[in-house]
């Protein structure tokens, strides 16, 4: 998600001191965290289990998550799983339509874009229209067809 910072950089207070703490931080805690993650699924599963998850060459197998978790939690795992990833999906794209609201927003405010986007609410002093245009938009373009269409529209 570091890739969304430069979007809200000009609201950030003090941005020449904290933007480089935000990134090597967040940086430095995301490394510490895939690696404890991937210590403990090598902790949880044997090595070939680990390698025989879902991947290109397994691309029906179970994650490797899934696999942890029904290694600890049996048959209840599935749905465990699932509202795991749920819950972490649901957080990245929080932040992704948070931030991605502010592009027509700057676009807006230097006169680039329609000038409805470049208002603010009053009270919460956020993008409100532009946050549920972006939202709105995002959510017609996951209604109209796979993930792999999405990323490959480039």
């Amino acid at each position: 998600g570091f890739q969304y910072l430069p979007m809200a950089a000009s609201e950030v207070q003090q941005p020449d001191r904290n933007l480089p703490r935000a990134i090597i931080g967040g940086t430095l805690l995301v490394l510490a965290i895939y690696l404890l993650v991937n210590v403990a699924y090598l902790y949880a599963l044997p090595f070939w289990e680990v390698a025989s998850s879902n991947s290109t060459a397994y691309p029906d197998a179970p994650s490797v998550a899934a696999k942890a978790v029904q290694t600890f939690l049996g048959a209840k795992a599935a749905p465990i799983a699932a509202l795991i990833f749920l819950v972490s999906s649901v957080g990245a794209l929080n932040g992704t339509i948070l931030t991605r609201a502010r592009i027509p927003y700057a676009a807006a405010r230097d006169g680039l874009f329609f000038q409805r986007f470049g208002t603010l609410h009053p009270r919460s002093r956020v993008p409100v229209f532009s946050i549920i245009v972006v939202s709105i938009w995002a959510a017609l373009l996951a209604a109209s067809g796979t993930f792999d269409q999405l990323t490959n529209m480039a």
